[in-house]
């Protein structure tokens, strides 16, 4: 089977993009805001997407350090994650997806059969 042809499904569990565990966006604590609005006043409109997409950015940091040893080892991942061709030929196909339900293989090679070939969870 070609590689172009295959396909992932991901299925993401609940994540906090509001920022309500954090007491909502407006209480995210975004480092150098306001030196941010003195440099260009017309994003002050746009406070609470910064303040929310900055916690959204807080979140996955955290979830990297804590399930990936830190943002250097994470940008190796490629040598690792996603299909790696073996010297025997075979493929094996690894991928992080901390927060997935489920995550399965399809394409041609399996008439995109969409529950033939799930991934396994593996404990890092």
């Amino acid at each position: 089977f070609k590689l172009d042809s295959l396909h992932l499904e991901i299925s993401i569990m609940e994540h906090d993009p509001l920022q309500q565990k954090k007491g909502g966006a407006m209480k995210v604590e975004v480092p150098h805001i306001e030196s941010l609005f003195e440099l260009d006043g017309y994003l002050k409109d746009h406070e609470r997407e910064i303040r929310r997409r900055y916690g959204n950015f807080e979140d996955f940091m955290v979830n990297i350090d804590k399930l990936e040893g830190g943002l250097d080892k994470f940008s190796q991942a490629y040598k690792q994650f996603g299909p790696q061709v073996e010297k025997d030929g075979s493929i094996v196909w690894l991928e992080w997806a901390p927060a997935a339900n489920s995550l399965h293989l399809y394409g041609e090679f399996n008439g995109w059969n969409r529950g033939s070939h799930p991934f396994q969870k593996l404990d890092f």
